[in-house]
């Protein structure tokens, strides 16, 4: 993934007004705006990624969620956390998560910025970028799951193949 950069930026600031920055040189669609949050979404090769970006004051961290447009009925439930299980072992930064309520797939990190004064347009991109590359990797086993087509093991071994090329 190419993260067009905004023409300036100050080499600190606020995490949300930089994320407002590459929402503009991206063309992102925007959903929900604060002074603390912004949503957008984020096209990839599987899916279409809502993602929210959250300054938390009170932690000086800033909290991404990406949704993932994966759905889990009641009976896929403990194969998909076993899944979860299975690829949170292999992610080196931030979680998958399934909401209990609704059976929402997500994938959730939290970086803390305590001391620095703000946030570098840099780290707000690499934050993005791990997001999107991290959902994207592991995005065809937890669709397999949920259409039913794989179980937990056999989406896993799909994952750890070696590829070459796309089809």
């Amino acid at each position: 993934m190419m993260i067009r950069t905004p023409k300036s930026s100050p080499i600190l600031d606020h995490p949300i007004v930089i994320m407002k920055s590459l929402v503009e040189a991206n063309d992102w669609q925007t959903h929900h705006h604060s002074l603390d949050e912004i949503s957008v979404d984020i096209s990839g090769y599987w899916s279409d990624y809502y993602i929210s970006v959250k300054w938390q004051e009170e932690h000086s961290a800033i909290h991404i969620t990406a949704l993932l447009d994966i759905y889990v009925i009641d009976q896929q439930r403990t194969e998909m956390m076993d899944l979860i299980c299975r690829l949170n072992e292999r992610v080196w930064m931030g979680h998958f998560n399934l909401t209990r309520e609704e059976g929402c797939l997500m994938f959730r990190h939290t970086t803390p910025l305590r001391g620095t004064g703000g946030a570098t347009l840099e780290q707000v991109i690499d934050l993005i970028e791990v997001t999107v590359a991290e959902c994207e990797k592991y995005y065809p086993a937890l669709f397999q799951l949920a259409i039913g087509s794989a179980s937990a093991s056999s989406a896993t071994e799909t994952i750890l193949m070696e590829t070459v090329g796309h089809a």
